[in-house]
């Protein structure tokens, strides 16, 4: 089963690359299964943010990779999380909550 490392950037360089690399340690992350997050993820197609890194800025999410969500996207993704109505998001809600009264960006791993 696929899952997703969600967390939260305390500092965001959009020029930096270091996004690239897979350290959920760094970003405080949580573990959510690609069933429990799979309902929100269709509903945040047209959503801004960027893959890999600041300078690529996309819509959507990359599901296999690394999507950056920028502050102003963060409660959009919010809703469609507590939309979704599944238990199992309760963590990851709780941390998208925490990202938006802070103004952070937010890194979602998809594995």
């Amino acid at each position: 089963m696929a899952s997703y490392h969600l967390g939260i950037i305390e500092r965001f360089d959009p020029k930096t690359l270091e996004y690239e690399e897979y350290t959920p340690e760094k970003y405080g992350c949580i573990a959510v299964t690609d069933d429990a997050l799979e309902p929100a993820l269709l509903q945040l197609g047209q959503l801004p943010t960027f893959w890999h890194t600041g300078a690529r800025p996309a819509v959507g999410f990359a599901i296999t990779g690394i999507t950056l969500l920028p502050p102003g996207s963060v409660p959009a993704f919010r809703r469609a999380l507590e939309n979704a109505g599944d238990p199992a998001l309760r963590a990851a809600i709780d941390k998208a909550r925490e990202a938006g009264r802070q103004q952070k960006y937010m890194i979602l791993y998809g594995l």
